[in-house]
C-alpha cells in the first residue's frame, strides 16, 4: 500500500512538471509569435521609410523641376518682350525710311 502511495505521489509530480512543461511551452510559442511579428513590424517600417525617402526625393526634383519650368517662362516672356521691341524698332525704322522716300531728295 505505501508503495501504491508512493506511485500515486510520483504520478501527481509527473502530471504537476507535465502542466508546467505545457505551460512553458505556450510561453515559448507565444514569445515566438510576438517576435515574429515584432520582426515583421520592423520590416514593414523599414520598407515605408525606403518610400519616404523616394517620395521626398520625388517632391524635391518636382520642386526643382517647377522651379525650372518658371524660369524658362520668365526668360521666354523677356525673349518675347525683346522680340517686340526689336520689331517696334524694325517697323519705326521702315516707316522712316518710307517717309523719307516719298518726301523725296531734299535739295
Amino acid at each position: 500500500e505505501e508503495s501504491m502511495l508512493r506511485l500515486n505521489s510520483v504520478e501527481e509530480q509527473l502530471a504537476d512538471k507535465n502542466a508546467e512543461l505545457l505551460a512553458l511551452e505556450a510561453v515559448a510559442q507565444n514569445e515566438r509569435e510576438q517576435r515574429d511579428r515584432a520582426d515583421k513590424v520592423e520590416e514593414r517600417c523599414e520598407e515605408l521609410e525606403v518610400r519616404c525617402k523616394s517620395s521626398q526625393e520625388l517632391e524635391e526634383r518636382l520642386l526643382k523641376s517647377e522651379m525650372r519650368h518658371q524660369e524658362t517662362e520668365s526668360c521666354l516672356q523677356e525673349l518675347q518682350d525683346q522680340s517686340k521691341g526689336l520689331l517696334t524698332l524694325e517697323a519705326k525704322q521702315q516707316l522712316s525710311e518710307e517717309s523719307m522716300l516719298r518726301r523725296g531728295p531734299r535739295s
